[in-house]
Formats: structure tokens, sequence, C-alpha cells
């Protein structure tokens, strides 16, 4: 997870933000530091962004994602959050 309490905080508040921001739309997911495979088959090939945000998919809780396996890639966005050094 986060490498500090204060990336922890950063990433729990920015996850919070936008799940407020697109509370009332269920085809938006978003979500924080899951793997995101894009490779399918490939085990090796995914990367766990802190935050992120897809569009077009149904909003529910998942273990991963795994873009590689669905018809057609949905929009997403996802953001390191860096930790204040001091």
């Amino acid at each position: 997870m986060a490498e500090t309490e204060i990336h922890a905080r950063e990433m729990l508040f920015t996850m919070g933000t936008l799940d407020l921001y697109y509370d009332d739309r269920n085809d938006v997911y978003v979500a924080a530091n899951n793997f995101i495979y894009y490779e399918e088959g490939d085990r090796d090939a995914r990367f766990s962004p802190d935050v992120y945000v897809v569009l077009g998919v149904k909003k529910k809780i998942r273990r991963s994602t795994k873009p590689g396996s669905r018809r057609r890639s949905p929009r997403s966005f996802s953001k390191p959050v860096r930790a204040a050094r001091g």
C-alpha cells in the first residue's frame, strides 16, 4: 500500500473525493492500489496505481481489473499520489 502515513491519507482522500464526485453514476469505477492486468494470460503484465477511475464499467467491488478480458477497453485515468517530503 502506501509508503508513508501521509501517502496513505492522500490516497484515501483522493479516492473518497472521486467516489463522492461520481456517486450518482453506476457506470464509473473508482479504486485504489489493486492490480490491473493489461495482457490476458500474462500474470506478470500488471501494475497497481495509487488511485484510478474507469468510465463505462459497472460500479462494484473487484479483486483486480482485467481490461484485456473486455470486448472494448473502457476509458480510464490513473494518478500516482506523491507523499510530501519533510
